[in-house]
């Protein structure tokens, strides 16, 4: 068993990859409603949102009915506990946080970021300010995060994969706010 790193595309290939799922599952050509122009729309509306990450564009394109705007299978895909995306990130979060240090407090603090937006949270005060947490033990919790490749810890901390990010947002939304847990995403 060979491991090979799998890493974003460029935006052609991207594009001509979803397409080509697109055809596999039978939504593109004759007599399926959508034309090749609807599914170059539907690509490049997926690559806005997930890059090239070829799991994710693969994610959507089976999530998408041909029909729904890509910003709601997305968040669909993101929310249902049968989406692809959902159950990707939830596998991520267990084995990496798994190997990380364990507890509650590893996913408050990425939960934390993500709620702070794209660039994260600057400073470990800042972040104990929005764990209501003591300063002392987070560097403990923080570097096996950053060292499991789930936080990047250039300016600030911040969730490093955009999908990932976007998943944790809506958790700590949905348990912050109390809202039901649909429609978290409704910003994509």
């Amino acid at each position: 068993f060979h491991m090979q790193p799998v890493g974003e595309m460029d935006r052609a290939n991207s594009l001509l990859l979803f397409k080509k799922y697109l055809r596999s599952r039978g939504l593109v050509g004759a007599g399926n409603g959508l034309n090749a122009a609807a599914a170059a729309r539907a690509a490049d509306a997926a690559h806005g949102l997930v890059g090239g990450h070829p799991f994710y564009l693969l994610a959507l394109a089976d999530a998408w009915d041909g029909r729904e705007d890509m910003g709601r299978t997305y968040a669909r895909s993101l929310e249902s506990p049968l989406g692809m995306l959902h159950m990707y990130c939830e596998y991520v979060l267990s084995e990496d946080i798994g190997s990380a240090v364990k507890g509650p407090l590893s996913r408050a603090i990425l939960e934390a970021a993500a709620a702070a937006g794209d660039g994260g949270i600057p400073t470990y005060s800042a972040m104990a300010r929005a764990l209501s947490h003591g300063i002392a033990g987070l560097p403990r919790y923080v570097r096996p995060l950053v060292e499991a490749d789930l936080l990047d810890d250039g300016d600030g901390f911040a969730v490093r994969d955009s999908v990932l990010r976007d998943y944790l947002r809506a958790c700590a939304a949905r348990r912050g706010s109390g809202r039901p847990p649909r429609g978290a995403l409704e910003h994509v």
